[in-house]
């Protein structure tokens, strides 16, 4: 932990009161100063208690000032660091100072006894002050450190959350449900060889920094921006609910800041590039897991890799933005998925249903005709009826041209006639 705040008020707060009452309880033995203490609780309950005349405070007022005073001190004390705003503790401190001095009032007009005030009263506000002075000094140092170490991965909002309560970022580790993203530059290894080192880093320049704001806009947190590839999270340190619709949108946002950033290269002469994009969602572990030295907080786990395997998907379906089912499943409210094939995404492992993120489910409505034709088609492909589903993948071809899994259908469709019958089964399945 940065800084768990509940762990400091009990030991703070005693040490103030020891120190109040320590300190108090050695200047009460000066004669003058009990002189002092006297006449202050003399004037005092002359100005606000006054009846008809006012009792002889006798030798034992110096330990009751003293124990009242370290009391009240130790106690607001405690408020002003236990308490979730600093605004909040001032109102608590008061709120006791007000009933302490009610009490007082109340048990010298009944003419139960004299409690003193003055004195109390200066003690409890003291306390508080020097309470709060060390949970300001305590907070700005928990803010520097988490600003040192979130301040180049998260958003400004994030950080001032995260400030707000440091000792809530579990640093040594633990499970949450994520989502995962990661984006990258087609070939790049391929363009980087026609391309010099000036023109390699001035585009890696203009691709990383959009696309790194748009992920920190949208609450996410970067992981890694290395070149040509870029992976973020969603969901810690701060756990959104909402973290697979923020990553949706992220995603996205990355790809319509492209569709910009290739038309803006266009019109300078400048080559363009393509993007794809995975995303996967389901438990991960976070946590700083950097050396002793290093900073470095990452996540691992089957959602890490399934997210990386489909960015690197998108190039054989010819897609921007490939989900695994459990992203599509948890932002099918507010987002558009078509379902592109079944697809194993870790060694050993299942097929699990993969998606396209087509766009937001409000602005999908005139792609709808389209997407059900290809749902359809795709139906007709799986049942083994490959007459229906290559006119119904064609018809979609026709629809959008450019559409890449119509096309990567249709080819193995050929391939599947080319085989014969026999080989149409095992591919179909």
């Amino acid at each position: 932990m940065l800084w768990n705040r509940r762990t400091v008020p009990s030991g703070l707060a005693v040490s103030l009161g020891v120190v109040a009452a320590t300190t108090a309880a050695a200047l009460s033995r000066l004669d003058p100063l009990r002189s002092l203490v006297r006449s202050a609780e003399n004037a005092v309950a002359l100005a606000v208690f006054a009846r008809d005349g006012m009792p002889e405070l006798g030798a034992g007022t110096g330990l009751v000032v003293v124990s009242a005073g370290a009391g009240l001190g130790a106690a607001c004390s405690w408020i002003m660091v236990a308490a979730p705003r600093r605004r909040t503790g001032w109102l608590g401190c008061v709120g006791v100072l007000v009933a302490y001095s009610a009490c007082a009032h109340l048990l010298w007009t009944r003419s139960v006894s004299y409690l003193p005030v003055a004195v109390p009263l200066v003690g409890g506000l003291v306390g508080a002050a020097a309470s709060g002075g060390v949970r300001k000094l305590t907070r700005r140092h928990a803010f520097a450190r988490v600003r040192t170490r979130f301040g180049p991965i998260v958003s400004p909002a994030v950080l001032k959350q995260l400030a707000d309560d440091p000792g809530g970022i579990a640093l040594h580790g633990e499970r949450r449900e994520m989502t995962v993203l990661f984006a990258g530059i087609r070939g790049f290894d391929r363009l980087a060889d026609s391309l010099g080192p000036i023109e390699i880093v001035a585009l890696l320049q203009d691709w990383v920094t959009p696309m790194t704001d748009l992920v920190l806009d949208r609450g996410g947190t970067l992981d890694t921006c290395r070149g040509d590839r870029l992976m973020a999270f969603f969901g810690a340190p701060v756990p959104w609910a909402d973290h697979v619709e923020r990553a949706c949108g992220a995603a996205l946002a990355i790809r319509a800041r492209l569709v910009e950033l290739n038309a803006e290269w266009r019109r300078h002469g400048l080559r363009t590039i393509e993007v794809g994009i995975g995303l996967g969602t389901g438990l991960v572990t976070v946590g700083d897991m950097g050396a002793d030295d290093r900073f470095d907080y990452t996540v691992v786990g089957p959602a890490v890799k399934a997210a990386s395997r489909l960015e690197r998907l998108t190039a054989d379906y010819g897609v921007t933005i490939a989900v695994a089912e459990p992203v599509a499943s948890g932002a099918s409210a507010r987002f558009a998925f078509r379902e592109i094939d079944a697809v194993s995404l870790a060694p050993n492992a299942e097929p699990v249903r993969v998606f396209e993120l087509a766009g937001r489910a409000v602005d999908a409505v005139n792609s709808r005709a389209f997407l059900e034709r290809f749902d359809s088609a795709l139906a007709a492909y799986r049942a083994g009826d490959l007459l229906r589903a290559e006119r119904l993948f064609r018809q979609a071809n026709w629809t959008r041209p450019t559409d890449g899994p119509s096309a990567l259908y249709l080819r193995r469709i050929a391939l599947a006639r080319a085989r014969g019958p026999q080989a149409r089964g095992a591919e179909t399945s």
